[in-house]
């Protein structure tokens, strides 16, 4: 299952930066109209000042494909005095100059997809709701200000963490970041430092619960990485649009808002459990790469040491066991051995969604517990993977200037000696790497039982083990509710 905040591909990639030329060069503006009905949004846009040098859409997302070759109407351009004088239907690859566009309209059909991933990844809508992306819905407006006015069913209504100026009325900074959340059942939740919006009955947690849980990880990960600027972020939780099996969950998070959606678990104690897992995940990467100024592919960092920080955050706060943590470091064990080592982590993640998706996940979390023991190993204790995310986030968040991700996180990884084997081994290398030394020091080992290989503490840890397991959250089980 993907839990992901996902890359875009993008097509040509010299005509997009001349495109981003364009836009960085000067700040344009565009009013855009939203009509929401029976599953289909009906766009109208207005170019207010200078339009920018091109109009493209993306057509794939992730996993996802088609989002303009099998959603998006025809488009029709106006000049700048309103008539209309071309009709087109865009290509993938299709770049339109915009010279004389003072305004374009289309419609998009929404009617959600059957693939899980569409349903926390890409725009839809159904009679009930909408999740709508600005990214995959509208042109690709980078350097844009947006004024947004949603139309929408009666009894419907809207939220979003975008500047409400009037209300249905929005201006947008970032299209890429817009995400807003329709629908005639949306229950809001105001808690300390997020805002919750709750979508369909019979959960079996309390609305209330569930935003004091999103509070209490907000203010946990604000401890460890700094607080967020602007401290507020809005959190959605919703069904699938189209049903799915019980304990399915898909997730996303761009900018402040974090969507979820998710069928619940058949029992309270799960159910609570499973948001847990999925808060923990997901307001991670309100920092991890929400917070980076960071481009380029890096998907074994941001999503394999947010599963492994969400696993030590779990142990941290009594929701899960120590031996949940290591079962689940055992499975990857098993996922990446299943698997010959032809390439390294770094170009397994730029084959992610060609098929290489769990084994980024699984090889990107053994990377992050491999970093995590040699850290703690050469501390004593006192330094752990944690300290790593922190020093990454403070010196890459704004106003830093953007810079290469994988060239700025292998930098600060190399500048600790005890992390050099872990980076040319297991990060940029594609042989096996032993783990048996750092396993030993933090007091564990693998254990065989038929083909099966489990990672467990030793039977009669020293002093300085004992020490280590403590570090990892060998004892937290004494406190678990």
């Amino acid at each position: 299952m993907s839990k992901i905040l996902a890359p875009k591909f993008h097509v040509f990639a010299a005509l997009v930066l001349i495109l981003q030329f364009f836009t960085f060069a000067r700040a344009q503006d565009v009013e855009i109209t939203i009509k929401i009905e029976r599953g289909i949004a009906d766009i109208k846009g207005k170019f207010t000042g200078d339009p920018p040098a091109g109009i493209w859409f993306l057509d794939t997302y992730g996993e996802l494909s088609g989002l303009l070759s099998e959603r998006m109407s025809p488009i029709y351009f106006y000049d700048k005095q309103g008539f209309l004088f071309a009709r087109k239907r865009l290509t993938p690859t299709d770049i339109v100059k915009t010279t004389n566009v003072g305004g374009f309209a289309y419609t998009a059909d929404l009617k959600p997809r059957e693939s899980p991933f569409a349903a926390a990844h890409a725009s839809w809508a159904s009679e009930t709701e909408a999740l709508l992306m600005l990214d995959d819905l509208l042109p690709q407006l980078k350097g844009t200000k947006a004024k947004i006015t949603f139309e929408f069913p009666a009894g419907w209504t809207v939220a979003s963490v975008e500047n409400e100026v009037s209300p249905g009325v929005f201006v947008v900074e970032n299209t890429e970041e817009g995400v807003f959340y329709l629908g005639k059942h949306l229950r809001v939740v105001n808690s300390e430092r997020v805002k919750f919006i709750l979508i369909g009955d019979n959960w079996l947690f309390a609305d209330d619960e569930a935003a004091a849980m999103a509070s209490s990880l907000l203010n946990d990960y604000g401890k460890l990485f700094g607080t967020l600027k602007p401290a507020n972020a809005l959190v959605k939780i919703g069904r699938f649009p189209v049903p799915q099996p019980v304990g399915n969950w898909e997730a996303d998070t761009r900018g402040k808002s974090v969507t979820i959606v998710s069928s619940d678990m058949p029992f309270k104690n799960q159910s609570i459990q499973r948001l847990h897992e999925q808060l923990r995940h997901e307001l991670f990467h309100l920092w991890v790469p929400g917070r980076l100024n960071l481009s380029g592919r890096y998907d074994w960092f941001y999503e394999g040491f947010a599963l492994y920080q969400s696993l030590k955050t779990g142990i941290a706060g009594n929701q899960i066991r120590f031996e949940d943590l290591l079962n689940t470091l055992s499975g990857a064990r098993a996922i990446d051995s299943r698997n010959e080592r032809t390439m390294s982590l770094l170009d397994l993640s730029s084959e992610r969604w060609t098929g290489g998706n769990t084994r980024v996940y699984a090889r990107g979390m053994l990377a992050a517990f491999a970093t995590d023991l040699a850290m703690l190993r050469a501390s004593n204790g006192k330094r752990s993977v944690t300290d790593l995310i922190a020093a990454i986030v403070r010196k890459h968040s704004p106003p830093a200037a953007e810079t290469d991700a994988n060239t700025a996180i292998l930098a600060e990884f190399r500048s600790r000696p005890e992390l050099v084997a872990v980076v040319d081994k297991l990060i940029t290398g594609s042989e096996r790497f032993d783990f048996s030394d750092l396993l030993n020091a933090a007091g564990l080992e693998i254990t065989k039982a038929g083909t099966s290989e489990t990672i467990k503490p030793v039977a009669k840890p020293s002093g300085k083990q004992k020490d280590l397991l403590k570090k990892l959250g060998s004892e937290n089980w004494r406190n678990i509710r």
